[in-house]
């Protein structure tokens, strides 16, 4: 796929190598932010961002845009170092997007009216929820934390960095926790 960049005249290739020579010559002469030539890395991973994200049908182009532009200014540094930037920023990227659909689709699962729903579904989800929270309220903080982490799929070895523990440690914590949180249910269904 070629672009022609609106900084310079000539169309700019997204191929690997032209990734590799950008980010060489913009991580030569810091600070990267004031390079000219970080123009022509924004347009060429725009388009590459445009193109990859067009399988996710229900993030819309701007979102795709500020996607991009959000990934870039927070992982420049990163991307510039990467010793095969194209990959990191198509890994980084699909990891930013699907992120975003999962707390899109927590927010839109989260929500909700009585009209939508009807009197006895709501009673129902009502219940849900409260059990939910009653049940969150007996977790620890760092459970909590650590559980919320792993529902909005963060990697577990980032959340033990985070954390200060291992990555066994997180997967106990949340082992730990479900258990805590499924035995209500669990002596519900033995009645």
């Amino acid at each position: 796929m070629r672009v022609r960049s609106r900084v310079f005249s000539r169309p700019l290739s997204t191929d690997g190598s032209v990734w590799k020579a950008l980010a060489a010559e913009i991580r030569a002469h810091p600070p990267p932010h004031a390079h000219p030539r970080l123009g022509s890395l924004y347009m060429i991973a725009l388009a590459e961002g445009r193109r990859r994200l067009r399988t996710y049908h229900t993030i819309d182009e701007e979102r795709r845009d500020d996607l991009v532009h959000d990934l870039l200014l927070a992982e420049l540094p990163a991307l510039l170092a990467a010793t095969r930037p194209l990959t990191f920023f198509r890994v980084a990227l699909r990891n930013r997007a699907r992120t975003w659909l999962r707390r899109c689709d927590a927010r839109v699962e989260g929500g909700g009216s009585e009209e939508e729903a009807g009197g006895a579904a709501v009673e129902d989800a009502m219940i849900e929820r409260l059990d939910g929270a009653r049940a969150l309220a007996k977790l620890s903080p760092r459970e909590r934390s650590v559980l919320i982490d792993v529902g909005l799929g963060e990697d577990r070895d980032a959340i033990a960095r985070a954390h200060g523990v291992s990555a066994a440690a997180v997967h106990q914590i949340v082992s730990r926790a479900r258990k805590r949180l499924n035995a209500p249910h669990a002596r519900r269904r033995a009645r």
